[in-house]
């Protein structure tokens, strides 16, 4: 189990974020903290860039009149926070503004062409939740949020299938986190979506957490605001659109998937920098042996950083990279006038001499597939096939996901949800394989996970 002391310590001593002690739940992140986050998000908004997407900065002040025009639907007033001695709210999500933006945008045919793509990058207010640590810190989240509008129903199907695969090629090809991927029941859907897929990310925590959400809205909103486009001059069509995106939630999933009780242990293409060179006494960026390591590691397109002994305590800045999980330190001293250049392992410090600089694409290479390894780990022994309600029970109460076969009917959601002591059904997928319908007994290729939410 985590050590939830140890993590707070750790994000303080890499400098990723400190807490606020007057305000439960409150605090700012850092230096470290925000390239960190930054350098995860840059990754997906890269992504989104590939796929020809358009980047907006949308409006926090929405018009309370609107807001409630969507209350029937979903009841996000409550989140919303209300401008003293105005009809104004600030947002709390940016729906209501994307929606009104696109019908500004057609009213004065600046969009044409479809499907179009946007997104939105940026914080929002929200209150601390009453969830599990480190879920529950943070008034103000980052929020890359992503619009895919589209207006021919040929259109929807492969809209959702883009979104979905961006958010799979994100968080499973690039981040490698240990997923399980589903479609929401349609008894617990949102009401401002006709279909949710779900990518819930395994934690050490014994609880699953929603990181990829991609929403088919359809025309939900679009209907409420009246969002028309006239196409090749024919009767005007309505905007429809699919949701996705990802948060802090996926940044906070990485971290602590990746703590391993030294600290926090990055991947090459998520570390703000891959290696920290140590300048030991009397050694300086200018001897022969440092320059050339620099000018390898620049050839090789290898980002580092540098810290001499005149800079200050060595062994902290050694333990400062061990908790922030950089890849790879590399120590470097003088004896005799000669330059010796040393591997510095992880966990124990023990030092091994570096005699051909490709070594450390080795090194490199294998901090990433140890880290994937013990992703992939969690994620084979979290996810438990069950044929008894007693033995999901038993796997969902020891933070395992529980894996079923199950048909996707509104009653067996309900009933099994009621014999359940705890966890709730994260959605469904086809299985390669057949299996006994836990409620029905007969045969199904549909499978369910169950599990405890954060």
């Amino acid at each position: 189990m985590l050590d939830k002391r140890q993590i707070i310590e750790h994000l303080r001593v890499a400098d990723i974020l400190i807490s606020d002690q007057n305000v439960k739940g409150s605090f700012t992140y850092m230096d470290f903290g925000l390239k960190l986050r930054d350098r995860i998000y840059s990754q997906a908004i890269l992504f989104l860039e590939k796929m020809d997407f358009q980047r907006v900065q949308l409006s926090d002040i929405v018009e309370k009149a609107n807001i409630l025009k969507i209350d029937h639907i979903n009841q996000i007033s409550k989140n919303y926070f209300p401008i003293e001695g105005s009809e104004n709210l600030m947002a709390a999500g940016h729906e209501i503004p994307f929606y009104l933006f696109i019908k500004n945008l057609t009213k004065h045919g600046k969009l044409n062409k479809y499907p179009s793509g946007f997104f939105h990058f940026g914080s929002v207010f929200r209150y601390p939740k009453k969830t599990k640590f480190p879920f529950s810190i943070g008034e103000k989240r980052t929020f890359l949020e992503c619009y895919f509008t589209y207006t021919e129903p040929k259109d929807e199907e492969y809209c959702f299938n883009l979104a979905t695969e961006w958010n799979r090629r994100f968080l499973e090809d690039f981040l490698h986190l240990p997923l399980v991927e589903s479609v929401r029941p349609l008894i617990t859907n949102k009401r401002f979506s006709k279909k949710t897929q779900c990518i819930d990310t395994i934690t050490p925590l014994g609880r699953t957490v929603n990181t990829g959400m991609t929403y088919l809205h359809d025309d939900i909103f679009s209907k409420v605001f009246g969002v028309k486009v006239r196409v090749d001059g024919t009767n005007k069509k309505t905007v429809k659109c699919v949701h996705f995106g990802i948060s802090d939630n996926t940044y906070f999933s990485y971290l602590i998937n990746s703590h391993d009780g030294l600290g926090f242990r990055l991947l090459t293409d998520v570390a703000p920098y891959c290696v920290q060179v140590i300048l030991n006494k009397d050694c300086t960026e200018h001897d022969l042996g440092v320059i050339k390591l620099f000018k390898f590691l620049e050839i090789q397109n290898i980002s580092y950083k540098t810290h001499s002994n005149a800079e200050g305590d060595v062994k902290k800045i050694k333990k400062q990279s061990i908790v922030r999980g950089i890849p790879m330190m590399i120590s470097v001293s003088k004896k005799e006038g000669d330059i010796t250049l040393s591997v510095v392992y992880r966990g124990d410090l023990r030092i091994q001499e570096i005699q051909n600089l490709k070594i450390i694409n080795e090194i490199l290479l294998q901090n990433d597939s140890e880290i994937i390894d013990v992703f992939n780990k969690r994620k084979n022994d979290s996810v438990v096939y069950c044929n008894t309600v007693k033995r999901i029970n038993s796997a969902v109460s020891s933070g395992k996901v529980a894996k079923i076969h199950l048909n996707q009917k509104d009653e067996s959601v309900l009933l099994l949800e009621s014999q359940i002591d705890s966890g709730e059904i994260l959605g469904f997928r086809e299985s390669q394989t057949k299996g006994k319908d836990l409620i029905s007994g007969e045969s199904t290729s549909i499978i369910a996970y169950i599990s405890r939410r954060i």
